[in-house]
């Protein structure tokens, strides 16, 4: 599974990273964070490597350039992170492509990595929607951060065999679609979060600091679409998105 990281002692977590732009700021963990256990969601997480992404490009000047796209998110749960938890999220730039650029995320408590997203954001153009290449400002800011990192936009799953599926019921809320009309990034976790409650209830405490995510977008599903959702027969946390008969998403997970 291609989260960019594989383990605690990643050579990309911010411990041992040293040069370029980082950009910080701090986070309380309040109710509609956590779950009946008081404990960090992985949507949660996810929401909040999404909100410092666009801070940091803000704060960067960048944030004229183009649309950013989500490709990939991958996240893992270190340590129990419960309501009420003041933490320090650090994000940077961890590699580049022609049209795009990968974004490491590092929630500590102390001096502790709590948790650690890995995403790949492809750059577009605003009117076209067409991949556009970094612009010299953006090497300037992020590339000493990147450090020759190479990345690719290759997808690492592909889509559940119908045969090895079963459909699965599940709604989107108005409320789950965004300012452009598609089901936002961190909306198709809330299944994933479903699924763990159901499944791993009685291991719910430890749950999450078990499991590496990685979700990968497709073709996204608008408002006013049909959808359904495919869940793998052998693991019911692995699941497929479609829309209008398209892979729209793919959520998938493996164990520590």
């Amino acid at each position: 599974m291609n989260l960019e990281f594989q383990s605690p002692s990643s050579p990309l977590l911010l411990n041992n990273f040293e040069v370029g732009r980082c950009f910080e700021y701090e986070v309380r963990i309040g109710l509609a964070e956590t779950d009946t256990s008081g404990r960090l969601r992985f949507d949660a997480l996810a929401r909040i490597a999404q909100d410092i992404a666009g801070a940091d490009l803000e704060d960067s000047g960048l944030d004229d350039e183009g649309v950013w796209i989500l490709r990939r998110t991958g996240l893992q749960i270190n340590a129990d992170i419960i309501y009420g938890s003041h933490l320090t999220v650090t994000t940077f730039c961890s590699g580049i492509g022609r049209s795009w650029a990968s974004r490491r995320t590092v929630v500590r408590q102390g001096g502790t990595a709590v948790a650690e997203v890995a995403s790949l954001w492809i750059q577009t153009d605003a009117a076209t929607r067409a991949p556009k290449s970094l612009s010299e400002n953006f090497m300037d800011i992020y590339g000493v951060s990147a450090n020759d990192r190479r990345v690719s936009t290759r997808l690492a799953s592909s889509a559940i065999e119908d045969i090895e599926a079963k459909t699965h019921p599940w709604t989107f809320r108005f409320c789950d679609f965004d300012l452009i009309g598609h089901v936002n990034n961190v909306s198709y976790l809330y299944l994933l979060e479903d699924s763990i409650s159901q499944s791993l209830s009685s291991n719910l405490a430890t749950a999450r600091t078990k499991l590496n995510v990685l979700i990968e977008y497709r073709d996204g599903i608008n408002l006013g679409s049909s959808y359904e959702v495919k869940r793998a027969i052998d693991n019911p946390l692995n699941f497929d998105f479609y829309s209008e008969g398209r892979l729209a998403a793919t959520v998938r997970t493996e164990s520590k």
